[in-house]
C-alpha cells in the first residue's frame, strides 16, 4: 500500500509564525490554491483519490475537499488532529520564547515535543493515536492508493509509526513543507518519492 502524505496548505497563523494545534484556523488563499495545485497534480499522475483520510480541522479538511474534487468523499478520523499545544497553541513563537526564556524554548523546540507544551499533548501521545489510526488502516484497506491530509506534527508522527524510527534526528528529518507531498511504502517502511508542487 501506498501512503500520499498531504500536509494541509498555508493560513494566517503560518505567515504569523503562530502555533496552530488544535485551534481551528481556515486556509488562507495562497492555502487554497495550493490545494488545487496538490490536486491537479496527482491527477496528472493517475493518482486515485477514491480513498482520502483527514485530520477534522478545517485547514485539513478544506485541503483533502479541494484535493478531492466531485465526485470524491473525504473520510474524517479524529486521531489525524494535530498535536494539544495547550497553552501555546495560538501564539507567536516570540512571544512564548520571550516568557519561558530562550534557552528554555529552544529546548522545547529541539525534543520534537517530547517535553509537551504546558497542559498539552506529548509525541509519544500522539504517535499512539495515529499509530491506532495506520494499524486500522492497515487492517481494513486494501486500496493501493491512500491519501492522508493532516499536520506538521501528525504527519511526523505517522512517518514515525510505519519507519518505527522516533530518533530526534529522525524526526526533524520527517519535517514537510505545505508544498511538498510525499509517497510512503507501508511494505517497504520507507518514503519512496517526494513531490515539490509549485
Amino acid at each position: 500500500m501506498e501512503l500520499y502524505l498531504i500536509r494541509h496548505g498555508p493560513t494566517h497563523y503560518n505567515q504569523q509564525r503562530r502555533w496552530q494545534g488544535r485551534v481551528d484556523i481556515p486556509l488562507n488563499r495562497e492555502g487554497k490554491a495550493l490545494a488545487n495545485a496538490i490536486g491537479g497534480e496527482l491527477r496528472s499522475q493517475n493518482v486515485s483519490r477514491d480513498n482520502i483520510y483527514s485530520s477534522p480541522l478545517s485547514r485539513a479538511v478544506e485541503t483533502a475537499r479541494i484535493i478531492a474534487a466531485e465526485p470524491f468523499s473525504v473520510s474524517v478520523d479524529d486521531r489525524l488532529i494535530e498535536i494539544d499545544l495547550g497553552q501555546y497553541d495560538g501564539r507567536n513563537e516570540n512571544e512564548i520564547e520571550r516568557e519561558v526564556g530562550t534557552q528554555e524554548y529552544e529546548l522545547w523546540r529541539r525534543e520534537n515535543f517530547r517535553i509537551p507544551a504546558p497542559g498539552g499533548e506529548s509525541f509519544d501521545q500522539l504517535k499512539k493515536r495515529v499509530g491506532d489510526f495506520f494499524e486500522d488502516l492497515s487492517a481494513t484497506q486494501v486500496a493501493p492508493q491512500i491519501l492522508v491530509v493532516a499536520h506538521q506534527m501528525s504527519l511526523m508522527a505517522l512517518k514515525s509509526v510505519i519507519s518505527g524510527d522516533s530518533r530526534r534526528a529522525t524526526l526533524s528529518r520527517y519535517k514537510q513543507r505545505n508544498d511538498v507531498v510525499e509517497v510512503w511504502n507501508t511494505v517497504g517502511k520507507c518514503c519512496v518519492s517526494t513531490w515539490e508542487v509549485t
